[in-house]
């Protein structure tokens, strides 16, 4: 459920750059920046407002993604003997260790592109580079142990949650939930204050 998860989530990179850029861009597009000066509103309530409605958007978004894994488990042609018993806590430690995180970490630097560079090609070629920094992260990473370099890289933490859990038999695997500990900790701790860094310079 957790690689399911984080790894659609991850192909929506485009979709996180178009909702979190356009939600600033419009307005300098269409020229109403201004307007919103009119009333008694300061730059930083402007952003602030515009990104948690990007990224409440976003969360929105990418919900479905566990709910369709939800939904796809019930299917009557699915066998249950194959599942294993049923829990909730896998999907929901799947948004609280990577989707989320990533969420605001992505949304993060594509606002301040937008907002900054007041177009949208930047913000498609940070979701490009940031999808080169998760491969390069992998190629780090390809090895029979991840290392712990290759781990703090990882922007997106599924590299981290592969040194974590490296040696982790298949029961372990389909049985235990993944403890927010150790590089997978620091993982988090330090691409969510890049994040909060890049949205408070903006």
């Amino acid at each position: 459920l957790n690689n399911i998860i984080s790894y659609i989530t991850f192909f929506g990179l485009i979709i996180t750059a178009a909702i979190t850029g356009q939600a600033t861009y419009k307005d300098i597009a269409s020229n109403s920046s201004s307007l919103f000066y009119t009333a008694p509103l300061t730059k930083f309530q402007y952003l602030a407002g515009r990104y948690l409605g990007a990224l409440a958007t976003l969360l929105v978004v990418f919900s479905s993604v566990g709910l369709g894994a939800f939904v796809g488990t019930h299917l009557p042609w699915i066998d249950p003997t194959r599942l294993g018993p049923h829990r909730l806590a896998p999907y929901f430690q799947a948004y609280f260790l990577l989707v989320i995180p990533n969420l605001v970490l992505s949304s993060a630097i594509f606002f301040g592109l937008a907002a900054l560079g007041r177009k949208m090609l930047p913000v498609y070629a940070g979701s490009v580079l940031l999808m080169l920094g998760y491969f390069l992260a992998l190629q780090l990473s390809s090895t029979l142990t991840v290392s712990m370099k290759a781990a703090l890289v990882d922007p997106l933490g599924g590299s981290a949650i592969d040194r974590l859990t490296q040696f982790w038999t298949p029961y372990e695997r389909n049985t235990r939930l993944i403890p927010l500990q150790g590089v997978l900790l620091l993982n988090r701790l330090l691409w969510l204050g890049i994040g909060a860094a890049v949205l408070a310079f903006t």
